[in-house]
Order: C-alpha cells, then sequence, then structure tokens
C-alpha cells in the first residue's frame, strides 16, 4: 500500500490483569493451577478478592466460568462423524495439486529462491481449467462442511451448558444483577452484580471461578507487496470463499473498496450510539477490514477474494468489552451469513485474562477457526505481549516497519512492537509472526477511510500491531483458498516460511521471523496433519535438506475443567512435543528443539544432506494430541525401522567339526539404521571356533541386509539353540531383535538317490537327480528335526495337472505338527506344488529353485518358517503362495514371471498377517513389498504390492505393474480399514486394486485398466468410498463386489470390459452415483442376489446394459428430482442414462 504522511497518535493497551499461579516450573512437574480451599471466595479472582475484603460497595462486570466444558467431547464427536467428508475433499484438493508436483523434490539439491519462483509458474500453470474449476468446487464443498461441523458442536454444546447457565442467571438475577452473555460454546456466564452477591454466586456448585471483566482497546500498496501477496493473486487465489470476520470498531460497508466485500454486519456494543448501529464510528475497524480485503487497485488487501464479516465489539472510544467480544465472534461463526474461516482481533489488554484465554484456545482448537491476534503497541521493552496475545493456539502478531518499499531487506521492527518472553520463565515464542503494520511517525499503513464521505479522502494511514494483524488474517484466508483450511497448518506453514530475522532462530523481539508469503506458496503442500498418542509417541518424516532449511510442528492447547475446586484441576499448559533432526546416512543428531511450555517447536538443517525428523510426545495433556508439521518439499513420513534378524545354518554341524551360522540382519524400513551389531548367545557344547562376537555391522540403508557370520564347533551331538541379538543406536532410539535357530549336530548324512519317504529326524543328501518322476510325490517327510539338502541336483515330475496335485517335496504328518524340516540346495519342476509345507512350523526352506510348477513353493497352515534365497519363477500359478499361515519369514527370495501371483496371500484372519516379507524381488525386477502395520508410502514402483492388518495407511502416486508379458500381481489388502489409497496406477495386473474384508478405506483418482481379471475387487468389504477412478479394458469385470456393502462409488470409469463394467454380487446397500460404464462387452451392470442398492446418475452406453442372475433384489434406480448437472451434461439429476452404442438410449428423471 502506498503510504501517505499522515501521522496518528498510536493507540496503547490499557487496563491490568494479574496471571494467577506464577511460580516458576520445571519441565519435568507440569504444574496446574490447584488448592484444597473449597470456599467460595476462594474462586473469585485476585482483582475480584481485593474489590470485597475493601468493603466497597456498588456493582462490577464479572466473566463467570462454569464447571461443566463438554465442548471439547462434543467437538471430538462431531468432527469424527463428519471426517470421511472432510478427508475426501481435501484429499480432492491435494491430489490434483500433487499432479503437478510430482518429481518436484528431484531437484531439490540445486534448489535456490529464484528457482523456486520458476518452479511456481510451473506448478500452477500446469493446472488445468478443469482442474481449477474442480478445486473451486471443492473448496466450497469443504466450507459447508466445516460449518456444519461448526453449528452441529455448537448446538449440540448449547443444549449441554443451558441448564447450567440458566441457574446462573436466576442467582444473577435474584441478586439484582443483569447477565450481558451467555457463552455458546465456552461455558462462561458475563454478568454485572453486586460487589456483596459475589461470595453467593461463587458457591453455586456451577461455578468454577469468577474474574473480573476486562475492557480492551483497539490497537493502533507497499505493504502487500513486501509480504509478496501477488504471489497468491497471480496464481489465482484471493481469499475466496472465505470469510474473515473483522471484530473491532465496527466497518463501513458502504465504502467503495468494501462495498462488495462486506457480506454481514452487525453491533453488539450495548451502550451509547454504538449499540444501534453496526458502522464505524471511530475509524480503527474499516482500516483493519481494508487491510484484509480492500478492492481498491491501489490501497488492495491481502485477501481482495475474501468476505468480511463486520462483528462490531468496539464503541467510538475504541473499548471493547470481553462479553461483546465473545458475543461477536459467538455470531460471527454461528448466525452471519457465510460463516467467518477466520477471526481477526486488533485489540489487546495487559495482564492476562484466564477465561478470555480460554475462549480463544477453545475457538481455535475445538471449532477449527483460524484467529490472528495483535502482539501490543506497548513496545520496545520487553514482557510487554497483551492479552488475548499470550494465548496458545492464536497466532500472535507483531508489526514491522517496512520504509515504504516492498523491499524487505530495509524492514525493521517497529518500535512499538509489543515483546516477548511471556512472563514466569515460560518458554514460549511470543509473537508468533511479523507484519507490516507501519511506523507511528511518517510511514504508517494506508487503508479504507471511515469518514470517507463528503470531501475526506477515502484511504488513510495507521500504524500498530492493529494493522499487522489483518496481514496475517488476510494471509489465512490465501491459503484457505489455496487449499490449507487447517487452522494448525496454516500456523505451522506460515512460521516455517516465515524469514528470520533478528538473533538466529526464534527471539522475543521477531517470535519466528517475517511473513513471507512467497516462501508460503511454494510450499501449501508441505504441511501435513498427524497425531500421537499415549501408545504411539514418537513419529519421523524424512526428505532432502539444504543448509537454513526448517521443519516446524505445531499443536493445541486443551484447556479442561476438571471438577469444581477453583482454581481446579484446570492445566495451563499444552502438551510437551520435541522435535529432533538427524541425519539420515549416518545418524548424526543436526539440531533439536524441546521447549518446555512451548506448542511451537522448529529445528533447522545445518547442511545439505538427507535428513530424518523425529517428534517426541514428551509429555501429553490429552491423547490423541494432533500436530501439524511443515517442512521443505519432499518430506515423507516414515517409521523408525525395525531390525529383522534371520538365523540360518549354512552349513550341515558335525561333531568336532567347524561349521557356520549367518545371521542376516535386515533394515526392513525406509531410512538407514546405524551402529549395528549382532552377537550370539551359545549353548553348552557349542563355542566360537574363530572371529568375533559381537561382530559390529555398521550401518544398513534403507531395505538392505547385512550379514554377520560366525564360524562355531560343537562337542557333542543332539539338539541346540542358538540365540542372536541384532542392536541399533539410530535417532536417538534403540532398536533391538531377537531370533533363534534349533540346530542338530549329527555324526554323518544319508545319502538319498530316488523318491523315499523320510520317517526319522537326520541329514538326508541328494547325490543325484531324479527325472520325469511317475511318483505323487518323490519325497515325503513325515518327522521332525529333518534336513534335506538336495545338494543342487533336481527333481522332476510329469505335470500331470490338479487332478492329482503332485508334490515334488511333501512336509505333512497327519497326525501331529512338524518342527524343524529344513529343505534346501534342491531344483523343482513340473509338479502341482514343488515345496509343499502343510502343518509345519519353525523349519527352513533354503536355496532352492521351484520353476514350471503350477505354485512353486506352497505352505499351508505352516508358522515361523524361514524362506530365504530360493528363486520360485515360471509357475503356471503362483511362484509362493501362503495360505492361513504366520510368522513366516520370506527373506531375498526371487519370484519372477508366474502366471498368477509371484507371491500369493490367502490369510484367513489378521493372525494370519504376522508375516515378514522382505527384499523380495518380483516381475520385472521390480521390488515386492509388504506391510502388516500402517505405511506411509508415496512415490514407488513395485511388482507387486501387499497390506495386511495394516490401518490407517496412507498410498499415494504407487504404481503396481507385474510382467510385460503376463497379466500377474497387483495391490491387495486383506483386513486393512481406515486407509487412503490416491494416485495409484494398477495396470496390466492380476487384479488391479483388491479388497478383502476391508472397511471404511477411500480409493481416489486411481487407475486399474488391462488386468487379466478385474480392475478392482471389494470382497466382503464395507463402507469404502471410490471416486475419481478407472478400470477399464480389464480382461474380467471393471468394479467387482463381492458380499460388500455399504460402499460408496461415485465418479468412476468402468468402461470397454471383456464382462461387465459393474458387478454386484451378494451386495447390499451401495450407492452407485455418476459413474460411466460403457462400451463393455457382457453388460454394463450385473446384479446377483443383491438388493438395497442406490444406484442413479450413472451413464450406461453398452449393447447390453444390464444382466441380473437368478435372485435380483429389490433397489433403487432413481432419486428425487434435482435440479444440477447430471452425468450426460443436462439440468437435472434423478435416474440413470441409458444408451446404446447406436446412439439411441433414454435418460429416467422421475
Amino acid at each position: 500500500m502506498k503510504r501517505t504522511n499522515i501521522l496518528l497518535a498510536m493507540l496503547l493497551f490499557m487496563g491490568f490483569l494479574t496471571l494467577a499461579g506464577g511460580s516458576a516450573y520445571s519441565r519435568q512437574t507440569e504444574p496446574s493451577q490447584t488448592t484444597s480451599a473449597q470456599s467460595p471466595t476462594s474462586k473469585l479472582g485476585p482483582e475480584l478478592q481485593r474489590l470485597l475484603d475493601s468493603g466497597a460497595g456498588g456493582a462490577v462486570s464479572v466473566n463467570i466460568v462454569l464447571v461443566d466444558q463438554p465442548l471439547h467431547d462434543v467437538s471430538k464427536a462431531v468432527k469424527e462423524k463428519h471426517e470421511k467428508e472432510l478427508e475426501v475433499s481435501e484429499s480432492r484438493i491435494k491430489s490434483i495439486v500433487e499432479r503437478a508436483r510430482k518429481g518436484e523434490a528431484a531437484g531439490k539439491k540445486a534448489m535456490t529462491l529464484s528457482v523456486e519462483d520458476e518452479r511456481k509458474k510451473d506448478l500452477y500453470g500446469a493446472l488445468t481449467t478443469a482442474e481449477k474449476d474442480e478445486i473451486e468446487r471443492e473448496k466450497e464443498k469443504l466450507k459447508q462442511v466445516k460449518r456444519q461441523v461448526v453449528k452441529e458442536t455448537i448446538d449440540a454444546t448449547r443444549g449441554l451448558i443451558k441448564p447450567g447457565q440458566d441457574r446462573v442467571r436466576r442467582a444473577v438475577e435474584k441478586a439484582g444483577g443483569t447477565v450481558t452473555y451467555e457463552g455458546s460454546f465456552v461455558n462462561i456466564v458475563s454478568a454485572t452484580v453486586p460487589v456483596d452477591a459475589l461470595p453467593a454466586i461463587a458457591a453455586l456448585p456451577d461455578v468454577a471461578f469468577i474474574e473480573k471483566s476486562k475492557v480492551y482497546h483497539a490497537l493502533l500498496d507497499t505493504a502487500t507487496g513486501s509480504v509478496y501477496a501477488q504471489t497468491f493473486w497471480n496464481a489465482g487465489y484471493n481469499g475466496s470463499p472465505y470469510a474473515v470476520a473483522v471484530v473491532d470498531t465496527g466497518v463501513d460497508s458502504s465504502h467503495p473498496a468494501l462495498a462488495s466485500r462486506v457480506i454481514d454486519n452487525k453491533t453488539f456494543v450495548t451502550t451509547g450510539a454504538d449499540a444501534a448501529t453496526s458502522d464505524d464510528l471511530y475509524g480503527h475497524g474499516t482500516h483493519v477490514a481494508g487491510i484484509v480485503a480492500s478492492t481498491d487497485a491501489t490501497y488492495r488487501g491481502v485477501a481482495p477474494g475474501a468476505w468480511i464479516i463486520n462483528a462490531k465489539a468496539g464503541n467510538s472510544s475504541g473499548s471493547l468489552e470481553d462479553s461483546w467480544v465473545m458475543s461477536a465472534i459467538d455470531w460471527a461463526i454461528y448466525n452471519a451469513t457465510g460463516g467467518a474461516d477466520v477471526v481477526s482481533a486488533s485489540f489487546g489488554s495487559p495482564g492476562s485474562d484466564l477465561a478470555f484465554e480460554k475462549f480463544f484456545d477453545a475457538l481455535v482448537d475445538d471449532l477449527g477457526i483460524f484467529a490472528a491476534v495483535a502482539a501490543g503497541n506497548s513496545g520496545p521493552g520487553s514482557q510487554t505481549i497483551e492479552t488475548p496475545g499470550k494465548t496458545y493456539n492464536v497466532m500472535t502478531v507483531g508489526a514491522m516497519d517496512d520504509q515504504d518499499t516492498t523491499t524487505r531487506s530495509d524492514d525493521s521492527i517497529a518500535w512499538y512492537s509489543s515483546r516477548g518472553p511471556l512472563p514466569f520463565g515460560s518458554d514460549r515464542i511470543k509473537p508468533d509472526i511479523m507484519a507490516p503494520g507501519g511506523d507511528s511517525g511518517a510511514d504508517p499503513i494506508v487503508s479504507t477511510a471511515y469518514n470517507w464521505e463528503g470531501g475526506n479522502p477515502d484511504f488513510i494511514g495507521m500504524s500498530g500491531t492493529s494493522m499487522a494483524t489483518p496481514m496475517v488474517s488476510g494471509a489465512a484466508a490465501l491459503l484457505m483458498s489455496a487449499g490449507v483450511t487447517n487452522p494448525l497448518e496454516i500456523k505451522a506453514l506460515l512460521i516455517n516460511t516465515a524469514e528470520d530475522r533478528g538473533a538466529t532462530g526464534p527471539d522475543n523481539d521477531y517470535g519466528w521471523g517475517y511473513m513471507d508469503l512467497n516462501h508460503t506458496f511454494y510450499h501449501t503442500s508441505d504441511v501435513r496433519l498427524g497425531e500421537v498418542n499415549n501408545t504411539v509417541k514418537k513419529l519421523y518424516y524424512v526428505g532432502p535438506a539444504l543448509p537454513g532449511d526448517k521443519a516446524t510442528l505445531v499443536w493445541n492447547r486443551y484447556s479442561a475443567y476438571n471438577g469444581p475446586n477453583y482454581p481446579t484441576s484446570y492445566n495451563s499448559f499444552a502438551s510437551d512435543l520435541d522435535l529432533y533432526l538427524y541425519s539420515e546416512s549416518n545418524g548424526t543428531e543436526l539440531d533439536n528443539s524441546t521447549l518446555g511450555y512451548s506448542n511451537v517447536e522448529q529445528v533447522v538443517s545445518p547442511s545439505n544432506d538427507t535428513v530424518v525428523i523425529k517428534i517426541d510426545a514428551f509429555s501429553l495433556q490429552r491423547s490423541p494430541e494432533t500436530f501439524a508439521l511443515a517442512t521443505e518439499e519432499g518430506f515423507t513420513e516414515t517409521a523408525l525401522p525395525e531390525i529383522n534378524a534371520t538365523i540360518s545354518q549354512l552349513n550341515t554341524s558335525y561333531v568336532n567339526n567347524s561349521f557356520q551360522i549367518a545371521v542376516k540382519a535386515s533394515n526392513n524400513g525406509s531410512i538407514a539404521i546405524h551402529n549395528v551389531n549382532v552377537t550370539l548367545s551359545l549353548p553348552a557344547g557349542v563355542s566360537l571356533a574363530g572371529g568375533s562376537n559381537p561382530v559390529e555391522l555398521g550401518t544398513i540403508t534403507a531395505g538392505n541386509t547385512k550379514t554377520a557370520t560366525f564360524t562355531l564347533t560343537a562337542s557333542s551331538e543332539g539338539n541346540k539353540t542358538i540365540n542372536a541379538t541384532a542392536n541399533s543406536s539410530s535417532y536417538g532410539e534403540t532398536i533391538t531383535t531377537t531370533s533363534s535357530i534349533d540346530i542338530t549336530v549329527y555324526s554323518g548324512p544319508t545319502q538319498i538317490s530316488s523318491c523315499t519317504a523320510i520317517s526319522s529326524p537326520g541329514v538326508y543328501v541328494l547325490n543325484r537327480s531324479i527325472i520325469n518322476s511317475s511318483a505323487s510325490t518323490c519325497i515325503t517327510i513325515t518327522a521332525s528335526n529333518v534336513v534335506f539338502d538336495g545338494a543342487g541336483h533336481r527333481i522332476d515330475g510329469q505335470d500331470l495337472g490338479s487332478p492329482t496335485y503332485q508334490k515334488g517335496v511333501y512336509v505333512h504328518n497327519s497326525t501331529a505338527t512338524l518342527t524343524n524340516v529344513t529343505v534346501k540346495n534342491l531344483v523343482v519342476t513340473d509338479w502341482w506344488h514343488g515345496i509343499y509345507y502343510q502343518n509345519a512350523q519353525n523349519g527352513n526352506i533354503i536355496n532352492n529353485t521351484a520353476s514350471s510348477n503350477y505354485n512353486g513353493l506352497y505352505l499351508s497352515s505352516s508358522s515361523n518358517n524361514n524362506l530365504t534365497g530360493n528363486n520360485a519363477s515360471s509357475n503356471t500359478g503362483n511362484g509362493i503362495h501362503l495360505s492361513s499361515s504366520s510368522g513366516n519369514n520370506l527373506i531375498n527370495n526371487t519370484a519372477q514371471e508366474n502366471n498368477n501371483y509371484d507371491v500369493s496371500f490367502a490369510p484367513a484372519s489378521t493372525a494370519h498377517c504376522s508375516n515378514v516379507i522382505t527384499n523380495n524381488t518380483g516381475s520385472g525386477n521390480r521390488p515386492i513389498k509388504y506391510f502388516n502395520g500402517p505405511v506411509n508410502l508415496e512415490n514407488e514402483t513395485l511388482s507387486e504390492l501387499i497390506l495386511c492388518d495394516a490401518d490407517g495407511s496412507k498410498l499415494n502416486n504407487i504404481t503396481v505393474i507385474g510382467s510385460a508379458t503376463k497379466a500377474n500381481n497387483g495391490l491387495m489388502a486383506f483386513f486393512t480399514d481406515n486407509s487412503n489409497i490416491t494416485n495409484t496406477t494398477a495396470d496390466s495386473d492380476r487384479i488391479g486394486i483388491y479388497l478383502y474384508t476391508s472397511h471404511n478405506n477411500i480409493i481416489i483418482n486411481s487407475r486399474a485398466n488391462s488386468n487379466g481379471d478385474s480392475g478392482i475387487r471389494l470382497s466382503y468389504s464395507s463402507n469404502n468410498i471410490l471416486t475419481d477412478n478407472t478400470a477399464n479394458s480389464n480382461s474380467y469385470h471393471g468394479i467387482y463386489l463381492s458380499s460388500s456393502s455399504g460402499n460408496n462409488l461415485t465418479n468412476n470409469r468402468a468402461d470397454s470390459n471383456s464382462y461387465r463394467g459393474i458387478y454386484l454380487e451378494s451386495s447390499g446397500n451401495n450407492n452407485i452415483i455418476n459413474n460411466s460404464a460403457s462400451s463393455n462387452n457382457g453388460t454394463g451392470i450385473y446384479l446377483s442376489s443383491s438388493s438395497g442398492n442406490n444406484i442413479y446418475n450413472n451413464l450406461f452406453n453398452n449393447t447390453n446394459n444390464f444382466g441380473n442372475g437368478s435372485a435380483l433384489g429389490t433397489n433403487s434406480w432413481n432419486t428425487t428430482l434435482t435440479l444440477g448437472t447430471n452425468i450426460v451434461g443436462g439440468p437435472y439429476i434423478g435416474g440413470n442414462y441409458w444408451a446404446k452404442p447406436d446412439g439411441t438410449g433414454f435418460s429416467e428423471t422421475c
């Protein structure tokens, strides 16, 4: 904004409030304000107590805080109710933007600010008009859902708190007082009461404590350029459709630069001329509103497309009472047209006000409203931050003097801007951020004038943190319009992208830095929400960093009133989360942030490196605790790796001969582990024959394995147990695993030369190949503690097919579970099952080759076996198959070019998910990955991906592709709930995406085309959301639901499939809406034994559009006729559109 030489006197804060419980405390002892006293006067704040003790008469304005505070529990329940709606819209917006961002991290090492500028142009220029339109639609939908959340939360809370408020109201009125405000979400009553009535009111069981009301004061071209707001404007983001509530002295809504932006007006001042009008009679509020959203070409606001809600709470002298402020905010977020998404509060008072601060904390934490608050104009002295600027969850704004230039290099802190630290030894950083506020002399901020009519200027200059605050409020609206809508994410992102000023790192003058929207814009996709809880207290993220790159962690304070005692079980402090930064390559700690009382932590990279960020919940005031983490580009969530120690015996052990034990320490995570060593614990009679114990392995990079080899000797024969422990010290954590192996020491081996049955323990060695055997089973093993060594020879069958189910090696005893059976160094070909373990455990299948069978290696009801170093390729069915088998280790195997699956999996329950499948190579020499816990996986190309009991997983931009010549493999999820699959490609596989007994998942914007079976299949799976996916040109069906209910299929395409586009078998109560099923060779949609489904606004364009089995069931094929664009562009949504390739067809609209 252009400056004028108008000099305005800067408005100073007034008032005084003492902070209760001001003693110093240590980090290890979380303080609370408690007292054993139960007397009514113990519930009175110190100012009221002094007033009562003085014997003064008259009346006093007070805030009465009630014991019952149900807001948080209500808010949590309502948010959970709408979680899926919010997640779908947020995922859609982010997935569109992410499409344009693919590959961004690849150039990270050469990143400079000028490169960022160029990438910004490429990034948003890559979005099509249709994509931008879709983002706008989703933003509007997201805003409406969020407003519904606010309304439902307040409605439910009001119902719970009203009885208590009514009791307090009756007591106040009985004492001759007047109630001026009743809280809608924080349970508080403001009133004017006789001083001598205070003890009686405090004695009410409903009352937690009473404080004296405070009076707050408003805090009095180039500036928007200084924060680079134009970066957002140029990309089409101007704050629309979000609304900023200007809680101030009113707004002149007729001002030419504001008239089109003010969407609603109301005054909450109850005295004087201001009680009759929402117009600004003072000038402060109109000026603030212009900084947010002025549409003037010269004096443009930060967010000129945002709506302004004029929530007048200040009078013509610039004073605001707390009851006026709370009433104004209640109205702005609940009743006002559009509903406020942001609250801009350019007022304050010295001291602290616990009730008022709790109000703002709850506004942000429970209702999800971003709040920007002025730091105050009481600088340059220390400890001058005003309330509510001391509040944890708001964004407290200090002022910069931008010297009337758009160049930031000459900007400095305004002399008047209030500084930290906060009192009583707190290490919380306030202000949070700096923005232009002008100089109180020659260079004020020019914005809209309230008295512009007649010959007065339309724009005038003012200075103060009041002017800096709407800069940040407008920035929040810009971020919302760009898809970042959560207050935690906005706060974290603005802090992380702020320019460090003053002393290196955060300080008490500049806070976390000077707002830089140019930097912010580029990183709108680099902030994410997460949570820690009493079970999961540590989380990890990995990505590339340059010197000076930051990561910022932000969470909210949760204030809980627990019981009737004042100052009552009232937690005054936020959870204590710490932030650490490590080098991924060598494990060195690079930085840490361990502030004891702060709800913001930040680390800074000192070097060019791949780094690991660790969040550590040192102590939690609530569980779960939601946080936002902002980083530079290219970061993904990872997990602290686990070491998988696999012990194998490299050669047979004979008495007094040396033999070798190998312990493979595998890093099955996505980041390196460091300082790894392996130690053996040896039984009596076994000793180390050479080398060292432990063996140091050093660093093991992600997905890789190192081997510790031990040479041992045994002095006696028999069964012996060897234990191994693998340790790692990585990222401030100790990672340990133990494993064991039972070995048998023999006197000598037995030779095998033909098909035979092995019924006694011992070592057996095949001394010749067996070719073209006609036996139904060549080698049958019915005893435990057997080693069968093929010695590189081959056992070959006649491939008679399924009627005989021939087996090359069959490990099974029909009357007992077999243990410790090893089959190794064998080649098996031309059998139905090459090597088959049934009801066998703690065995080993090592270094075998199984090809040209139906199943190469087959385990049924078998547990805790080790499959290592095998090659199970080119089988006509599956390479390795696990059926109802648990605890097995599949490590370092190759399974390629098998007709169905390289690794086939058939668990009967979550108990069968406990297998370890790591470092295996599938078709196309691509990895096969398996997860049995939550995983965040991004930007990977795999041969096969299996999830089993992996609830809460997030898959993004994953490509699953098997053989180039066989349609095999795919993405399979068994017993996996509440997971997201986005932007994933599963083409030319067996079944592209397969969900089995998996519920409440989201599959969005993914592709499953040209698969050998179906594109997307759900079996026994309910309440999943499939949106914006394609399942085309598959050999069977596009989308196939079997015994699956309550699923939502919207905006999907299932075209050109060989059989059916959409097939429902024994599946009911699903919603099939706005999908296309066209050009399918069988039918567009086929239903068998399926009822209760809602099927409307779909396009069916096939020779045979509909088919059904013997039992069709009753389904709904229409919805109430509604005005809106249907799937073929018509003006009404009602039924489906049925067409044929010859161009004939009709639409159902009734």
